[in-house]
């Protein structure tokens, strides 16, 4: 008797432990479920992870001092290693951010994310910006979809007007179509230091009448920039406007320009243009390691050999520290505190630098 009720007692406990062996695995798996997915589909609603609270990643402090530097030294470990320290970042920075407005994907958002190209050959979705190898990459995805020859010698502005007219962004998809992408694609963006971008654009749009693209440019943006009335001065052509960098920052921080015109997304904020505290990204590229960052998207999200699909070379440079430091050193403090208020999110979620002294 004694040993039957020893038996029952032995069976009872083992009973119990995998009961609640069940019960914490079950309970586990429903807390991974909401971290990694976050999101409820059956309702239409895409929940962001990146805006919620992030799991810190140890990171080699080796691998930090190649962030920023274009080292090929950098294998595929070492690639992950920073890839987390990025999302992680980011992940920080939109954390702080009101969730009430950055969590949601309704309609009125996708209708804003023309600049999130979807590539259903993919299952990817890839932000781009312009000038952070813009231009480049609309040439690598036309490629890439069989829409151009690797070797086919097509313009600046047509590389452009074929992406326009080729490439789909979320925009054009409804709501569920676009939730569901969103759910299912891995997604890619491209950041760049915003003082360095904002001179790119300035150089390249705004300095010098070069051709009829900065005419254009001139002609539509310089009174805007300047706070001139043309009209009222008897200017007919505000081309001939000259429009200092102290201007361009001056307008650009000033949070009464709207910055909504569609010719200013040179120079709209990444936040705007790629919602990265909203969308979940995968991957965050930087354009001072744009070769290496290039060549880890193309082999692991596109499966295809980084060496044939060549980088073009800019036509007006401005990654020298020296050019970017000669230029800001006309902007007071006021007036880069004011642009870095503006643009916080495109500093710190990234990792550059605050501007001020």
């Amino acid at each position: 008797m004694k040993m039957l009720t020893s038996c029952s007692l032995w069976r009872r406990l083992a009973t119990g432990i995998m009961v609640l062996t069940i019960v914490v695995i079950f309970f586990a798996i429903q807390l991974q479920r909401r971290v990694l997915h976050a999101r409820s589909p059956e309702q239409g609603t895409f929940h962001s992870v990146l805006a919620g609270n992030p799991s810190v990643v140890k990171v080699p402090s080796k691998v930090d001092g190649y962030d920023m530097v274009p080292s090929d030294t950098c294998n595929d470990k070492c690639q992950d290693a920073i890839q987390a320290n990025r999302l992680r970042k980011a992940a920080e920075v939109c954390s702080q951010v009101d969730n009430s407005k950055v969590r949601s994907i309704e309609q009125s958002l996708i209708d804003r994310l023309d600049h999130v190209v979807v590539l259903d050959r993919y299952k990817l979705l890839f932000c781009y910006v312009p000038k952070v190898a813009c231009t480049n990459w609309k040439r690598t995805l036309l490629i890439l979809l069989g829409l151009l020859g690797h070797d086919d010698e097509v313009s600046h502005l047509m590389i452009h007007s074929l992406a326009m007219a080729k490439l789909p962004t979320l925009k054009n998809l409804n709501t569920e179509e676009a939730v569901r992408r969103l759910n299912s694609y891995k997604k890619v963006m491209f950041v760049r230091e915003p003082i360095s971008r904002f001179l790119s654009a300035y150089r390249d749009k705004l300095e010098k009448p070069l051709n009829a693209d900065s005419r254009a440019f001139r002609r539509g943006f310089s009174s805007r920039i300047k706070g001139i009335n043309a009209a009222e001065l008897g200017v007919q052509n505000a081309v001939e406007f000259n429009v200092t960098f102290y201007d361009f920052i001056s307008y650009l921080g000033n949070p009464r320009n709207k910055l909504a015109s569609p010719p200013e997304e040179h120079w709209r904020s990444v936040n705007e243009l790629c919602s990265p505290c909203t969308l979940q990204y995968d991957f965050i590229g930087r354009m001072e390691t744009l070769e290496r960052d290039r060549n880890y998207v193309l082999k692991h999200f596109f499966e295809v050999d980084p060496i044939s699909y060549r980088l073009h070379t800019s036509t007006n440079p401005t990654n020298s520290s020296k050019l970017r430091d000669d230029y800001i050193a006309e902007i007071p403090e006021k007036r880069m505190r004011a642009l870095y208020e503006r643009f916080r999110i495109d500093f710190d979620a990234f990792g550059y630098a605050t501007p001020l002294s």
